[in-house]
């Protein structure tokens, strides 16, 4: 082969190369422009719009839930301000972020409606509030509680001092009526004990046989004895009755239990009849008999006295225990009505903390059923003073319901306490339903945001994995050229 031929055959290769590289290069500089396009104006600026969307999300979340707990005017103008502001920029970047999806706008009616929701709402809620003041209210019932508590406690005390009074009384009757019947029993025994040893001192000068006059003896000694130990352990009894009595029996005593006694006498005269001893007999007989006679009447006279006693003291318990369960029954009436004051006034002021709904509902239920039973009680009450005419009590009982009817009417009035609280707290639910539904639009939007920054990140990886192939493929054909040229 010629050199001019070879010549032109290396310049044909040559240019052929150059082409073949060209070709390469533009090939691979199109495809990494491409991706770096894909880089800088798609992928990237993306990611960082929707990091700034859900940083104005969550900052619009946090103005929204200050803005639901305000109480007065001047922190709902600061907080409204920047929910308009926080509300503005998120429609601005979601309105950015809609156009990079080649859509015209962000849709945000949902959490546009709940901002305005919650402004009106707040603005009810202040001017409810500002009707009702909750600690200058619960301030004023616990004044009025107050008094009220303080006349029931008066009441309470002049109930249980008559009660303590009646109750002493009932005792002391009782203990007077046991008293009377233990005399009454006592006298009693002595009059029977005078009418057995009577028959016994009769007995004995008819008897006809030694042991039968001792038996009988001792049967009248006994019971002589036995009533005389009574008598001098009666205290119930008159001293002058229990010592003239004593005194007299002692007397018997001895005319029948001595050496000469009626007993002794009439043994020598069974041993020895004597008509001389038997009419002494008779007089010693006649003589007891007569000192017996003399004492039934006393002692008839005394039993009648103590049974009319017993009467009286019977017919003076009656009235006592009448009088004590009478005091009984007002004791109880204001006890109750004591405790329904401690209960209203436990949930009047539970109701100004409850948070729920249908417990402050059932609660105001519960006071006002309270309220119902104070006055039933009350009125019983009053039938019960008026009944034992207890005048100052009645008074008391009166002043105790009219500070219970002030605290009645300032919770349970038409414009209470009661109302207010339920209104104030449907407000308070119904800000924390927007709260709720808030956090949900966020949390849900917050999830679809980071599901397109991973889409987004996926993108990204793949255009720089295409990015060093397309490089490195270029590399590598320029390789092989330059060696093939070599």
């Amino acid at each position: 082969m010629s050199i001019r031929s070879k010549l032109k055959m290396s310049s044909t290769f040559m240019l052929a190369t150059l082409v073949i590289v060209s070709a390469a290069s533009f090939v691979g500089f199109s495809l990494i422009h491409v991706s770096i396009n894909s880089l800088t104006k798609k992928t990237t600026p993306y990611q960082i719009k929707a990091l700034s969307q859900q940083r104005v999300f969550q900052e619009h979340a946090n103005n929204f839930l200050s803005l639901t707990a305000v109480t007065n005017q001047n922190d709902f103008n600061i907080q409204a301000a920047l929910c308009d502001k926080s509300l503005a920029d998120l429609i601005k970047v979601s309105t950015e972020m809609a156009k990079m999806k080649g859509q015209t706008k962000a849709n945000l009616s949902s959490i546009e409606k709940l901002t305005n929701d919650a402004k009106k709402m707040v603005i009810e809620k202040i001017k409810a509030s500002g009707s009702m003041d909750m600690s200058q209210s619960s301030k004023s019932i616990s004044r009025k509680m107050g008094v009220s508590k303080q006349q029931m406690g008066l009441l309470d005390t002049q109930i249980r001092k008559l009660q303590q009074n009646t109750s002493q009384q009932l005792v002391e009757g009782i203990d007077f009526v046991m008293l009377t019947n233990m005399g009454v029993g006592d006298i009693s025994y002595l009059r029977d004990g005078i009418k057995d040893v009577r028959i016994s001192a009769l007995r004995i000068p008819l008897l006809l046989d030694k042991k039968a006059v001792n038996n009988t003896k001792s049967d009248a000694v006994r019971t002589i004895k036995s009533v005389i130990d009574l008598l001098e352990s009666a205290t119930e009894l008159d001293e002058t009755l229990v010592a003239e009595t004593i005194k007299h029996l002692n007397t018997i005593l001895k005319k029948i239990d001595t050496q000469n006694g009626l007993a002794a006498l009439q043994i020598q005269y069974l041993e020895s009849p004597d008509p001389e001893l038997a009419n002494k007999i008779g007089l010693l007989g006649a003589d007891i008999s007569s000192d017996l006679a003399y004492l039934l009447p006393i002692v008839e006279r005394e039993i009648k006295l103590a049974n009319e006693g017993l009467n009286k003291s019977s017919t003076r318990m009656n009235s006592e225990i009448s009088n004590f369960t009478m005091t009984n029954t007002i004791l109880g009436y204001a006890s109750v009505l004591a405790l329904l004051n401690m209960t209203i006034e436990s949930r009047i002021n539970y109701s100004f903390n409850v948070v729920d709904k249908q417990v402050l509902e059932d609660n105001i239920n519960l006071v006002a059923n309270s309220f119902s039973q104070a006055w039933e009680n009350s009125s019983k009450l009053k039938d019960a003073l008026e009944k034992a005419k207890l005048k100052s009590q009645l008074e008391q009982l009166k002043d105790y319901n009219v500070s219970l009817r002030d605290v009645y009417a300032e919770y349970m009035g038409s414009n209470g306490v009661a109302i207010g609280l339920k209104n104030i707290l449907a407000l308070n639910q119904t800000l924390q339903q927007l709260n709720k539904d808030m956090k949900n639009l966020v949390d849900l939007q917050q999830k679809q945001s980071n599901k397109e920054v991973s889409n987004a990140g996926i993108t990204q990886e793949k255009a720089i994995a295409s990015l060093y192939s397309v490089a490195n493929l270029t590399q590598l054909i320029m390789l092989i050229i330059g060696g093939v040229s070599i």
